[in-house]
């Protein structure tokens, strides 16, 4: 268990080491004072010389949390249960949550997502040690969170949220033990190959069908133009796009004129570089 631990909370870390201790789990604690550091640069100091095969869990856990009684066990079997790579317990409802998502879900027990954030408590699996650790450098880890669901993603790992054993954040101010300047670098710095998931390998194009009656029609340019700008925007958004118009097969009779202008419409047509099946 890794945790950088302020002056200030000091109380409150020691009465969550000791819920942990309290479990079965074999738990070999490290920790150290922020010393001016960002946060990940001290966590791997605190990773430095330590033989990581001989875990199979690594728990990062902030200064300032509230555990549930006998937390360790139960979150680490149901994290193992369903196969979890990276795992988090949810929040309750009076602790702070930067994410809506990791909030606990009543009737729910594990849930899988594709997001789980470096803290307040966080577990990786000895399957993703080699992968994410030891920690890039990127200071207070802001977005770092992000990066771990892009690589969970590429290796087909399972992540989740333990809804069964929710925590509480006390809000402790996220810098008061470190120095804004490192803790906000201007450019994140990641090991080769480690790239921030705006930089990663990008994932297939997701394919929308976009299905309509009313479209421009070559009678019609004006119809349903709205629609066509919606298409133009998700294709330009770098979806793969198929566009399917449909003719009403039996239109009003004062209408009646307009099947002479659907017979002529092409099935296939081209609108900015769109193609259109009617």
């Amino acid at each position: 268990m890794l945790s950088v631990v302020r002056t200030e909370n000091a109380a409150t870390y020691r009465r969550a080491l000791a819920t942990l201790r309290r479990s079965r789990c074999e738990v070999v604690a490290l920790q150290r004072a922020p010393d001016g550091l960002p946060k990940f640069e001290n966590l791997n100091a605190l990773l430095d010389g330590v033989e990581l095969a001989a875990f199979d869990w690594i728990l990062v856990m902030d200064d300032d949390v509230v555990l549930p009684s006998r937390f360790l066990g139960a979150f680490l079997w149901l994290a193992e249960r369903y196969r979890l790579r990276l795992a988090a317990p949810a929040h309750r409802i009076h602790s702070h949550a930067a994410w809506r998502l990791l909030r606990r879900h009543w009737g729910s027990v594990v849930r899988e997502t594709a997001f789980v954030e470096i803290g307040p408590v966080t577990a990786l699996h000895r399957d993703a040690f080699t992968v994410l650790l030891p920690f890039p450098e990127v200071g207070m880890g802001w977005g770092l969170d992000a990066h771990w669901s892009w690589l969970a993603r590429e290796h087909g790992w399972p992540i989740g949220v333990v809804d069964l054993l929710p925590v509480a954040h006390l809000v402790a101010a996220a810098g008061a033990g470190y120095e804004r300047e490192a803790a906000v670098p201007g450019r994140p710095s990641l090991p080769p190959g480690r790239r921030i998931a705006a930089h990663a390998r990008r994932p297939p194009p997701m394919r929308v069908a976009v299905v309509a009656e009313f479209y421009p029609r070559r009678h019609d340019p004006v119809l349903g133009v709205w629609a066509h700008r919606q298409a133009l925007a998700a294709r330009d958004a770098g979806a793969e796009l198929s566009v399917f118009v449909l003719h009403r097969v039996v239109p009003p009779r004062r209408e009646l004129s307009a099947v002479v202008a659907l017979a002529r419409q092409p099935s296939l047509a081209h609108l900015d570089g769109l193609p259109v099946r009617y």
